[in-house]
């Protein structure tokens, strides 16, 4: 065995579960792995809903040596994808291993933007030859359209944890949704809109390190006019957003759903990258994903 292969099982060795027992609990959390070893100070979310890894990364090490543990960790966990988002600065090292820039998120670490960096995967657990750009398709992006507040319209803030583990987990929430940070952290607030004895939720994930927050659709509409119903509650979540000093929110949406991406493009987001084989549907079936983007003003 080569040296460099042993120094990677050695790193993956030291790869070891952050003990949170309310995780296991909850079939939406992430689950959470971590590695100090070196120079190497990894944190790692794994989403086996949708076969993917995120990487939580700030410290200088070996970008060779990294990847090479993500390569035998995707191969050994069956991931399909394997992503991080960093500054400007850090994003070359990693595309100089074999990681492809997808998209970026504008003010996400408060003054500086994200970089989303990528590796994907196929059935037996390999990096596709030629990366990301061997695969990735072009998806049009759905235009805003303005609109117009449906009579009748009844919105509502729910920022009761119970109620909101009870939305996550109903029925028809969307399977797209999952949480985005540490642990078992999901939505902080919730906005409910009623019309026509339906209800449309969307929510809100703050982190007040950076002063983002990601959003997200529960609920997939289905006409023009649940369109409208799905701005007015994203507006609504705005302003709830604001009292926490988030000035900068992103999103994601299924590239093969127009309604969605149209809600957030007539909410004022600019699209900002699409991510390739993000999800993972009925088992195996990949599917990219729309990014958005929006700042709102701090309040005084």
């Amino acid at each position: 065995m080569a040296d460099t292969e042993k120094a990677e099982l050695t790193l993956l060795s030291f790869v070891r579960p952050v003990n949170r027992e309310v995780t296991r609990q909850n079939p939406l959390a992430l689950e959470e792995l971590s590695c100090k070893r070196g120079d190497v100070n990894f944190y790692l979310l794994v989403n086996r809903r949708h076969k993917s890894l995120r990487v939580l990364d700030y410290r200088i090490g070996n970008y060779q040596l990294k990847r090479n543990a993500l390569d035998y960790l995707a191969k050994e966990q069956g991931l399909r994808k394997i992503y991080t988002l960093v500054e400007k600065q850090d994003s070359n090292s990693w595309r100089t291993v074999g990681f492809s820039r997808e998209a970026v998120v504008p003010g996400y670490f408060r003054t500086a933007d994200a970089y989303v960096m990528s590796r994907v995967y196929d059935e037996e657990g390999q990096p596709l030859t030629g990366g990301l750009s061997k695969v990735a398709v072009a998806h049009d992006i759905p235009e805003a359209k303005k609109p117009r507040k449906p009579s009748g319209l009844k919105l509502k803030v729910v920022i009761d944890p119970d109620r909101i583990q009870k939305v996550l987990h109903a029925k028809d929430t969307t399977e797209f949704y999952t949480p985005f940070g540490k642990g078992i952290q999901g939505p902080d607030v919730l906005v409910s809109a009623a019309l026509d004895r339906k209800k449309f939720w969307v929510a809100g994930e703050i982190n007040d390190s950076f002063g983002h927050a990601k959003v997200d659709l529960l609920s997939t509409p289905t006409t023009r006019r649940e369109v409208y119903v799905c701005v007015f509650a994203l507006k609504e979540l705005f302003d709830r957003l604001e009292e926490h000093d988030v000035g900068s929110i992103f999103a994601f949406t299924s590239v093969e759903n127009d309604l969605l991406g149209e809600v957030f493009a007539s909410a004022g987001f600019r699209h900002t990258g699409q991510l390739t084989r993000h999800v993972c549907l009925n088992e195996d079936e990949l599917e990219d994903m729309h990014t958005w983007h929006v700042r709102i003003a701090y309040p005084m």
